[in-house]
């Protein structure tokens, strides 16, 4: 409308042999309205504020549960005894949420394997690089016997040979049977494409299971898995914790500007890592008086999760309203 005016004001002044001081002032206003006007600078929007959540793993740390920061979203879960291994394009991993372990035997003769009396136990560790899995090693042709570790509830899940048949980028087949048996059943696992990891369960007559969401749509997976402590001598433990996607997610830590402060030109001067556990489970404490879980407010996570953004993160609690243990709360706010 103003344009509109001032173009209608200027019409009617060149009509007019002698311009009035009226009209020329009519004219000067309705071109600074108007050149205002047009440079005028689209809004700012203020960056969103701090979202808060929490994932419900369960009382007893049973279900692996992804999730997606963009829009806050669970977008998968889990049993975590459900697959004994993950069978991916580059990788095949034990289960480190039920802190299963694995014996390289040395030996191609199936049959001949029978106890673990000789055995020698080794686990995927983190960060979960190639080199720190048990079968980084595991060539075709060579038995291994996995402990396939325990349940919620603390009871073993069983123990098996296998054989690996064949291994190619498209997945593998596995020969697999109890100790006691000298031959036994072929399992054949196809990777998917989409997905990191695809399931290998060796009950019943064994199957495989598409157990995580699509790698595009989740940055981060709460779960269990194992670590080493030395105490002096090397115990794998079962920790709580939250997991990141390499290749997706890489994490640095901040423990001295805070979540409050903490922007966008503080995130871009950290150094980043793309192991696996860049935010893992140090976060919370276990206090030996009560034996309840700590949370350190203080402990600030930025997330880089490529396209979808750059987010910083800090863990709130562990327990829900109700006191029960295992769902971790967090805020989180996107910096970019």
């Amino acid at each position: 409308m103003t344009a509109f005016r001032f173009e209608a004001a200027f019409a009617r002044m060149r009509a007019s042999a002698k311009p009035s001081r009226a009209w020329i002032m009519l004219l000067a206003a309705g071109l600074v309205v108007s050149t205002s006007s047009c440079k005028e600078d689209p809004p700012v929007t203020p960056p969103a504020g701090p979202e808060s959540s929490s994932v419900d793993i369960g009382s007893d740390y049973s279900d692996r549960v992804f999730f997606r920061l963009e829009d806050g979203s669970e977008v998968g879960r889990y049993d975590r005894s459900a697959a004994d291994l993950l069978v991916g394009s580059d990788q095949i991993r034990i289960n480190s949420a039920a802190t299963a372990r694995v014996w390289l035997t040395g030996s191609s003769d199936f049959a001949a394997i029978t106890d673990t009396t000789a055995a020698d136990w080794t686990w995927d560790l983190p960060p979960f690089a190639a080199a720190d899995l048990a079968l980084d090693d595991w060539n075709v042709g060579d038995v291994v016997v996995l402990d396939r570790g325990v349940d919620p509830d603390g009871n073993p899940i069983g123990v098996a040979k296998l054989l690996l048949e064949s291994r190619d980028a498209t997945g593998a087949t596995i020969q697999w049977a109890g100790l006691g048996d000298a031959s036994g059943s072929s399992l054949v696992v196809n990777v998917d494409a989409d997905r990191r990891f695809v399931g290998a369960s060796f009950d019943g007559a064994g199957s495989v299971l598409e157990v995580e969401p699509m790698a595009s749509d989740w940055d981060m997976v709460f779960t269990t898995y194992t670590e080493t402590f030395f105490i002096p001598d090397a115990v794998a433990y079962s920790v709580t914790g939250v997991l990141g996607q390499r290749g997706r997610t890489s994490v640095a830590l901040d423990t001295v500007i805070g979540f409050a402060n903490l922007d966008l030109e503080d995130a871009m001067a950290m150094s980043y890592s793309d192991d696996e556990d860049g935010i893992g489970y140090a976060w919370k404490t276990l206090d030996f008086s009560t034996f309840l879980f700590e949370v350190d407010t203080s402990m600030v996570y930025v997330v880089q999760t490529g396209s979808d953004g750059t987010y910083k993160l800090r863990f709130t609690d562990f327990y829900s309203q109700t006191g029960t243990r295992g769902v971790p709360s967090f805020q989180y706010q996107r910096l970019d």
